[in-house]
């Protein structure tokens, strides 16, 4: 699989001669709205130099510089994606995000860093490469994993929030360092109702959540029977106004033990169709948040190949199914494994058609 890295001026410079639109989506738009202005006729022939050397470029006569063919697919696609995956991670500072990006049958995996400075870029990406990849990254996540079944809870979007801000609430005696960590009731019913409640993954940030916020500011009474609800379904239990997570959930949600947090997102283009979910890696486990439908979000707690199966299933296969398996195509030349719609080698440049 070639693998590039490029500058962002040398990725800029190489969209620009492609001619290539870019849309709203692409990742590139957010390169161009920070390096556009900062590029001169010099700089911009500097790194056409720097670029033709490295044979990311060609020169044709009576025309000047122009993108070496291979490459052009690739900057087709992260130009105008058909739909795209964004794996994210806290753990990972200098990295933004992952991005997956599809069109007709061909993935490009994009990383920039967090400047948009270095982007790393590889492609094709098949099925069987991305669930490697994806195993790789959730174990790597997971310190001391340990074989579980997988528990799940279903909840509305009020039981959604009270959950959340008893996480916050938790936190931030955690950030105190206070030695009794229990929860009240009060305490949890005045996260919400200040306004303070800020953590709501971004995938549920929706004007449905917005609404309900305000309207919980001034109903503690909904308050209390969401709180009741989440004992009854076995998230919480409540002792004496206080309140603590029962076994099944408190080890996929207790900040103590959480070495990562990140968002997986599918976002589809043309389709207008996106799902996400929030990821917690525990020390020995993985708790996911995801929405089900307008409403409902589901909490599940698993084990790391139980958290791969899930992110893989609800995140990466709405772009997987665009993408068919088919018979591999050797290069005469190099001798690597390329895809049969390919016209140029991707390792090598060799024309195959």
């Amino acid at each position: 699989m070639p693998i590039h890295f490029f500058s962002g001026e040398e990725l800029w410079v190489l969209w620009m001669l492609s001619g290539f639109e870019i849309s709203e989506y692409s990742p590139l738009d957010m390169l161009d709205r920070l390096i556009s202005g900062k590029m001169t006729n010099k700089n911009i022939l500097r790194i056409c130099k720097e670029l033709y050397k490295s044979k990311c470029l060609i020169y044709v006569e009576g025309i000047g510089y122009d993108v070496n063919p291979p490459l052009l697919p690739m900057l087709y696609i992260i130009s105008q994606p058909e739909d795209m995956v964004i794996f994210t991670s806290t753990r990972e500072l200098n990295n933004a995000k992952v991005i997956f990006m599809r069109r007709s049958r061909t993935i490009v995996q994009h990383i920039p860093t967090l400047d948009y400075n270095v982007h790393v870029i590889t492609y094709p990406w098949n099925k069987k490469l991305i669930a490697t990849w994806l195993s790789e990254e959730v174990d790597s996540r997971v310190p001391e994993p340990i074989e579980i079944g997988t528990s799940r809870f279903t909840l509305n979007p009020i039981e959604a929030i009270m959950l959340i801000a008893i996480q916050q609430v938790f936190r931030k005696k955690l950030m105190k360092k206070r030695k009794k960590l229990l929860i009240s009731k009060k305490e949890v019913s005045n996260a919400v109702s200040s306004g303070s409640l800020i953590s709501l993954p971004l995938f549920v940030r929706s004007e449905l959540f917005r609404k309900l916020l305000i309207e919980l500011a001034d109903r503690p009474d909904i308050i209390d029977d969401a709180l009741s609800s989440l004992e009854y379904k076995g998230v919480i239990s409540l002792e004496n106004n206080y309140i603590n997570f029962t076994d099944d959930v408190k080890s996929g949600l207790d900040v103590r033990n959480m070495v990562d947090y990140g968002i997986a997102y599918y976002r589809s283009i043309n389709g207008d169709f996106e799902r996400g979910m929030s990821i917690s890696y525990q020390k020995d486990r993985v708790s996911l948040v995801k929405m089900n439908g307008d409403r409902n979000i589901e909490l599940i707690v698993t084990d790391t190949s139980g958290a791969t199966r899930l992110i893989m299933e609800d995140i990466f296969m709405p772009m997987l199914r665009g993408v068919k398996e088919r018979k591999a195509l050797y290069c005469p030349n190099c001798g690597e494994e390329v895809d049969l719609d390919s016209v140029y080698c991707p390792y090598c440049g060799h024309k195959l058609k």
